[in-house]
């Protein structure tokens, strides 16, 4: 192998490297350690409702969002509090093929027809909407002809908590969705493909005990059993369980709220193992660089 080669080999791993740690800020960016506490939400800034219709930059400019809109560098709108008035939408994004995140924010008093949401997006992808406080919406998170989204750690809470049209390779894991006495679901899904619980196994303590599950979601209305206690109901959240073809939605449901759980995911994200991988072989290809240099 020659020294060119020993460079080329060492320049491809240092990328490597940097784009991996760019993906693992990410998924800890997707709620893994979220445990939302309504009175912890990091709240600093009172806002008139945020409407981006594939202008990102031009937010960026006015103050609303940070980044870049790059999968290391996500777009994110974060630590708003917004009061939608009773018209429209709190925030909306339309059109959007930037990758962003939505997250820390309080969001209120929605409009009250079918798309009036605390947070709305609409013919959009790569979002993640996390760890936000949404109360008292018509539906408290709409998505409608959207993909690669994720919506996790929120807390839902007196409105319809997620509505999905349309939409493809959705995740939602680890929600409150709490209707309330009013409104008669908890969510509203149709001609989409959505996974109601996380990607893989994750550790998480529950009333003192240690478990290891895939998480999904806690429904209000969910009247399921937990036989060995682990905190995650025995009988998935079935839709029209009465009809020939009752429709799985959460295998995985959670007896109670978000914040009775905590996820532990330290050394848990198998990628962190990979990036070890690729900083070692980086490491390697430098010293070997440096050795054919003195033989040169």
């Amino acid at each position: 192998m020659n020294h060119k080669l020993l460079r080329i080999i060492s320049i491809l791993t240092v990328g490597f490297t940097i784009i991996i740690v760019g993906m693992n800020t990410n998924l800890m960016e997707s709620g893994y350690n979220s445990s939302i506490k309504n009175n912890e939400l990091r709240i600093s800034t009172i806002s008139s409702k945020i409407h981006i219709n594939n202008n990102w930059t031009d937010a960026k400019a006015a103050g609303i969002c940070t980044g870049e809109g790059t999968a290391s560098n996500p777009y994110i709108i974060k630590d708003w509090v917004i009061d939608g008035g009773g018209t429209g939408s709190c925030i909306l994004i339309e059109i959007s093929s930037a990758f962003f995140i939505i997250k820390n924010c309080s969001l209120t008093n929605s409009g009250k027809i079918f798309s009036d949401s605390g947070i709305g997006i609409y013919n959009s992808k790569y979002g993640l909407i996390t760890n936000n406080f949404l109360y008292d919406n018509h539906i408290g998170i709409s998505l409608e002809g959207c993909n690669d989204t994720v919506i996790t750690g929120n807390d839902c809470d007196q409105c319809i908590g997620v509505q999905i049209f349309a939409s493809n390779n959705i995740t939602v894991f680890y929600n409150n969705f709490v209707s309330g006495p009013i409104l008669i679901s908890d969510f509203v899904y149709y001609n989409s493909t959505v996974q109601w619980n996380s990607n893989q196994r994750i550790s998480y303590s529950y009333n003192g005990q240690t478990f290891n599950s895939y998480i999904g979601n806690y429904f209000e209305d969910y009247d399921g059993q937990d036989a060995n206690d682990d905190g995650i109901g025995d009988n998935p959240l079935i839709i029209d369980p009465h009809k020939p073809t009752p429709i799985t939605v959460d295998s995985y449901v959670l007896m109670e709220p978000i914040e009775n759980y905590q996820l532990n995911v330290a050394g848990g994200i198998p990628s962190y193992n990979l990036l070890l991988f690729i900083s070692v072989l980086c490491v390697s290809s430098l010293l070997l660089i440096k050795k054919f240099k003195k033989r040169l």
